[in-house]
């Protein structure tokens, strides 16, 4: 009876002690396979290894597990960072499907696999909204974007559609511009009031404009003109210019 109520104290005492290292006094445990587990000592630094595994493929060591003080490394011996891939980083659904990839040549890649496309693509969010989201069926972004270079948008063809020139020249196939005033053909109605050619006259000798086209000094004030506005009114005065052809 003596001796069991020894070796429960014993146990006890044992289990109430905290556990000690109990490796090489340089604190490192070395394995046949390549697993290194080390506890730093005097005169250690960040850059060796807490944990450390590795094999020999036949052409140099390969570490896909390499943890020090404040870094993991995967697939290299000196990560640069506080998690740091070698090469390439793939993640997949649990039917291996792709859903985001990134090599060692600098493709980045978001893969839709039939998840609803509200999900999938890549966000960025200040806390409350999705500011900027990039997905197969749309792209926004509520802010001021800045782009370094061209913007180029292709068709399925590989056909350039549309593209922004970083010195401010815009190429597309088409324009359309949003109406911002009815189009000009009330002109054309009979209670339309054709301004007479002898006050027209006397308007453009003392004003330098057409009646209703803004003046240089406006459009420079303003920075530029309304392309949609100014065609309208151009076409206005087209149609004005008919009637007295006519009249």
């Amino acid at each position: 009876m003596k001796n069991k109520i020894f070796t429960v104290a014993v146990l006890l005492f044992a289990t109430s002690t905290n556990a000690q290292w109990s490796g090489p006094i340089n604190g490192t445990l070395n394995t046949s396979n390549f697993v290194n587990i080390n506890r730093f000592g005097i005169g250690t630094g960040p850059s060796l290894p807490l944990l450390s595994l590795s094999h020999d493929p036949g052409n140099g060591v390969y570490y896909p597990l390499h943890v020090t003080e404040n870094r993991v490394g995967i697939g290299t011996n000196n990560p640069q960072a506080s998690f740091h891939v070698l090469n390439n980083l793939l993640m997949t659904r649990s039917n291996n499907t792709e859903i985001f990839k990134v090599n060692s040549t600098g493709l980045l890649r978001l893969t839709t696999d039939g998840i609803d496309n509200n999900f999938r693509g890549f966000y960025i969010n200040n806390g409350n909204n999705d500011f900027f989201a990039l997905t197969q069926s749309n792209m926004y972004y509520n802010g001021k974007f800045t782009l370094k270079g061209d913007l180029v948008i292709k068709d399925n063809n590989n056909d350039v559609q549309y593209r922004l020139y970083q010195d401010g020249l815009i190429r597309a196939r088409e324009v359309k511009v949003d109406l911002s005033i009815i189009p000009p053909d009330y002109v054309f109605e009979a209670g339309y009031k054709l301004m007479p050619l002898k006050e027209l006259d006397k308007y453009i000798k003392e004003n330098k404009h057409l009646p209703r086209i803004p003046s240089a000094k406006a459009m420079q004030d303003e920075n530029g003109i309304q392309v949609g506005y100014m065609q309208l009114l151009l076409l206005e005065k087209v149609e004005e210019l008919t009637l007295y052809y006519f009249n």
